[in-house]
């Protein structure tokens, strides 16, 4: 990640917004969001990882670890539509990332 210094005055949640902190990709994180359930259980196949809208700025998707488990249907409904209630997406892509972390699929490491 090549992140930038943030311009004076600018908040953390508005340097996201405007792309200054770059881009969080988790490419393996990724990959085990796709052999997952669809969130809403519909069974839908197959499963696309679902960025949250509210975080996108110019050209840039949202950090991949907001991303949750969607069918390709409920996908495009989420991407036409929207979610009814982004606080609960948000809650809903902590639980995935927690599991994540409990099941040993992420690690923390030392990078100098």
């Amino acid at each position: 990640m090549n992140a930038r210094i943030l311009p004076p005055r600018l908040s953390f949640y508005q340097a996201l917004r405007m792309g200054y902190t770059g881009e969080i990709r988790m490419p393996g994180y990724i990959k085990w969001i796709k052999t997952l359930p669809c969130n809403c259980g519909c069974g839908g196949f197959p499963v696309d990882p679902s960025h949250p809208n509210f975080f996108k700025s110019q050209m840039r998707k949202a950090p991949d670890p907001l991303a949750i488990p969607e069918a390709r249907t409920c996908h495009e409904k989420y991407e036409s539509e929207g979610f009814p209630n982004e606080q609960e997406r948000l809650a809903k892509a902590a639980l995935y990332l927690l599991q994540a972390i409990y099941e040993g699929r992420l690690k923390w490491v030392n990078v100098p």
